[in-house]
């Protein structure tokens, strides 16, 4: 006597969707190393950041939770004041993109007024102290330091600018991107993105929008493991920083698994 099956075409059909959205959310989550919203507060330096300034002149940066551009705590790397600047360097430990590449993530916000020396840059340092005295660029942490970074500045006439550019294992100098006048919104938060690719060729994002893409030069690996650093001055007015979030490159979301998928596989 053939016996019933206890288990209904309902229970069967959700005990396999189940197990395929785990499958599909496990496929895109990668490996995350470093997430920081400033939430917990306190203050710099701390045990995951170190704190330099440029020549001990800018004011140093600090985790503001009073500021009205959106609820919560956020970075303020300070340095008011022009040609100022100051900044944060992730302390705890250095980030590996040769292995399987990696996402370096973060909001910005900077206003529309004020001086021109107001701006955000942030990436992966090549050097083990970019303050060092004998640093040909003295104190000041300089672009050529990084192996990759992207740059939010406001330039002359109030101007918007992104950059970004890398130090390139084939030709030994930065490649950079064109600035992008007007490619981000001030006075507002953007989400501006470094992809470093399994190939190790780099793509720059804001706002989810591809801006540029190396074609042939790649990121130099003699300076994988390095840490990751965040610069800023706020001459004119703030230029603040939030959600650092750095993670291997995560691949492409596979096609959701729906009822009419699952109930397909059994016609």
């Amino acid at each position: 006597m053939r016996k019933a099956n206890v288990f209904g075409p309902a229970a069967v059909f959700y005990v396999l969707l189940v197990a395929a959205t785990l499958i599909v959310a496990s496929s895109v989550q990668g490996t995350v190393f470093m997430e920081e919203n400033w939430e917990a507060g306190g203050t710099l330096p701390n045990a995951r950041w170190n704190v330099y300034s440029q020549c001990g002149s800018g004011a140093w940066p600090v985790i503001d939770c009073s500021h009205t551009y959106t609820p919560g705590c956020c970075l303020d790397p300070g340095g008011a004041g022009s040609g100022k600047a100051a900044g944060v360097i992730f302390a705890t430990y250095g980030f590996d993109y040769v292995s399987g590449g990696l996402t370096i993530q973060a909001d910005v916000y900077l206003v529309s007024t004020g001086y021109q020396y107001t701006e955000i840059y942030f990436g992966l340092l090549r050097v083990d102290d970019p303050t060092s005295p004998t640093s040909p660029w003295g104190c000041m942490v300089h672009p050529l330091e990084f192996s990759v970074l992207m740059c939010y500045q406001k330039g002359s006439a109030n101007q918007r600018y992104i950059s970004g550019a890398i130090y390139s294992d084939e030709t030994e100098h930065n490649q950079g991107l064109p600035p992008k006048t007007g490619a981000y919104t001030n006075n507002a938060w953007n989400t501006a993105k470094i992809v470093i690719r399994p190939d190790q060729k780099v793509e720059f994002y804001n706002n989810g929008i591809r801006l540029w893409a190396t074609t042939t030069a790649t990121i130099d690996p003699d300076y994988n493991g390095m840490k990751f650093c965040l610069y800023g001055q706020s001459a004119g007015g703030p230029a603040r920083a939030d959600n650092f979030f750095i993670a291997t490159e995560l691949p492409t979301p596979a096609v959701p698994v729906t009822w009419g998928k699952l109930k397909s596989m059994f016609r």
